[in-house]
């Protein structure tokens, strides 16, 4: 399968990976691999997962899965910056007049978004070190783990540069679309794991008060 890079990878970087910061803190996520389905790195991952955390409490559930969900996200930034790079080379090569313009641009987004990366990179490092939910070298081991599984997953799909003028063009526009989108999401991945989880267990909260509310007015209104 086809994806324009130029069009949509910034879109995929930041809609592919934010849900994920929430997906796992109000639901048990373990799967059962059955003894006779392939193995793979998908499946292994979370074989290793399941086998980690399934004697926690579901508040040490909640608290693993924000700083292995940071971990994808930090990854996954990671990707967007390599993919969008070889976006970058392609269209400068294809297009002589968007070279300086698209490659200067690349750079620019560099600068505003690796800096703060590293430093999300660092603090998730140490607070995996000093959590105490589960062994610090099994978290690490699991999320190599993760890591395979995401490169398992990233093989699937063929992913190749689309150098109109028109499509780098709009990469040069995703970019400053999505700068500062990624800044926000990774200074909230530099937040503590136990205030992204009172925040989302706090949105939680309020979505189901006003669903509750809804649902009382909408009782209340005569046929």
């Amino acid at each position: 399968m086809k994806q324009n890079l130029c069009m949509a990878v910034m879109l995929w970087g930041l809609l592919g990976v934010v849900p994920a910061l929430a997906a796992d803190t109000a639901k048990k996520e373990e799967k059962v691999i059955t003894a006779t389905e392939d193995k793979t790195p998908l499946t292994e991952w979370i074989e290793a997962e399941n086998k980690l955390i399934d004697t926690l409490s579901a508040e040490d559930k909640k608290a693993f899965y924000v700083m292995r969900n940071k971990h994808g996200i930090l990854r996954s930034i990671r990707v967007v910056d390599r993919d969008v790079g070889k976006a970058v080379k392609a269209c400068a090569k294809a297009n002589a007049g968007l070279k300086k313009e698209i490659t200067d641009r690349y750079q620019d987004w560099q600068n505003a978004v690796l800096p703060i990366l590293d430093t999300a990179e660092k603090f998730l490092n140490e607070e995996v070190e000093t959590q105490t939910v589960v062994v610090p070298s099994d978290f690490k081991y699991v999320l190599k783990m993760n890591d395979k599984a995401f490169e398992y997953g990233e093989k699937q799909i063929r992913k190749e540069p689309v150098t109109t003028e028109e499509a780098c063009r709009g990469l040069i526009d995703s970019m400053d679309r999505t700068e500062n989108d990624l800044i926000e999401l990774l200074q909230d991945a530099l937040l503590p794991e136990e205030v992204i989880r009172q925040r989302l267990e706090r949105l939680e909260k309020e979505k189901e008060k006003k669903k509750e509310q809804e649902q009382a007015k909408e009782a209340a209104t005569p046929e």
